[in-house]
């Protein structure tokens, strides 16, 4: 009986009782408004104190998963490093599984490992928005073309060309032009040195009037 009376709920229900007999009618209803108001309160707090947890366990799990990929960018090389970033990738949280992606496919395309780096930039650039999926994409787009597909690469870049951001489109003419030529398009790669050689944040001005007269002696 003595616990019962340090409990809220038998505590309130007592008040209760003594406000009943004692209080007008319009103090009474607030008071039998009071529990459920209180309990309402209790559950609030209650959540709040849980998702505040919540981020806590993940700002632990996405440090330890930071240090942990620290380690093995540190420590490895080459197919080591693959091996082990593709072990890691499946348990990275979300928020650092970009991070792994980028890393695998630089790692491929310093192996020569062209098709699997095309895989990972694909994966990449799924995730991806915004300037990182145009990054990705022209990853994607160098990977293919590295890798035989020079072809495929010139229809991804021709189609990213459109409403890509302003700072993009020097690089992704100068790729689109390489891979235009790697495929045997002359007209694209010409059209795109072409559009390279107007541009004033080209600083290799004299490859592309060398490719550009090469291409036109060509036709």
């Amino acid at each position: 009986m003595e616990e019962n009376k340090t409990k809220p709920g038998v505590v309130l229900e007592r008040f209760q009782d003594v406000v009943n007999r004692e209080t007008p009618t319009i103090l009474q209803k607030f008071v039998a408004n009071l529990k459920p108001l209180l309990i309402g309160a209790a559950v609030i707090v209650a959540v709040a104190a849980g998702f505040a947890g919540y981020r806590m366990i993940q700002a632990r799990t996405m440090a330890t998963a930071q240090e942990s990929l620290g380690v093995i960018l540190a420590g490895n090389t080459g197919k080591e490093k693959i091996a082990a970033l593709e072990k890691f990738l499946p348990e990275a949280p979300s928020g650092l599984r970009s991070a792994v992606l980028f890393e695998l496919a630089g790692a491929s395309m310093n192996l020569k490992e062209y098709d699997k780096a095309a895989g990972y930039w694909a994966d990449l650039a799924a995730r991806a928005d915004g300037d990182e999926r145009v990054v990705a994409k022209l990853g994607h787009a160098h990977a293919l073309t590295r890798g035989g597909k020079a072809a495929e690469a010139v229809k991804e870049l021709e189609a990213l060309k459109q409403g890509a951001p302003e700072p993009f489109l020097v690089p992704l003419t100068r790729q689109l032009a390489l891979a235009a030529e790697a495929a045997g398009d002359r007209q694209t790669a010409l059209a795109a040195y072409e559009t390279l050689a107007k541009s004033e944040a080209v600083g290799d001005r004299p490859f592309i009037e060398s490719k550009i007269a090469q291409l036109k002696a060509a036709k």
